[in-house]
């Protein structure tokens, strides 16, 4: 399998191109510091997303990660929008600046 090492906006990222483990409707998914992505290269906009939930995992830890992001899940009748660990990737799209 091939592995592309990225590192962007503070934090390296290991990208694997696994499209089954992506869930449908979703162009990536981040677990600790390996993103799953479908197609041939991960745009800027997903590149930024991803490697901000890659800090987040940094910043609360495995179990916290995944405790926070459930718990705001339900909380906010599984609405993924509403989910703050999201909301803050989905900003992070738009920021000019790399670290």
């Amino acid at each position: 399998m091939s592995v592309k090492v990225i590192k962007a906006y503070g934090v390296t990222g290991k990208w694997h191109l696994k499209s089954k483990v992506v869930p449908k409707g979703f162009s990536a998914i981040t677990f600790g510091s390996h993103v799953y992505y479908k197609g041939e290269n991960p745009s800027r906009r997903i590149i930024k997303h991803e490697h901000t939930h890659i800090k987040q995992y940094e910043k609360h830890g495995l179990f916290g990660f995944w405790f926070k992001y459930t718990w705001q899940w339900v909380k906010n009748g599984f609405s993924y929008k509403k989910i703050e660990l999201e909301q803050e990737a989905r900003n992070s799209e738009n920021e000019s600046s790399a670290s």
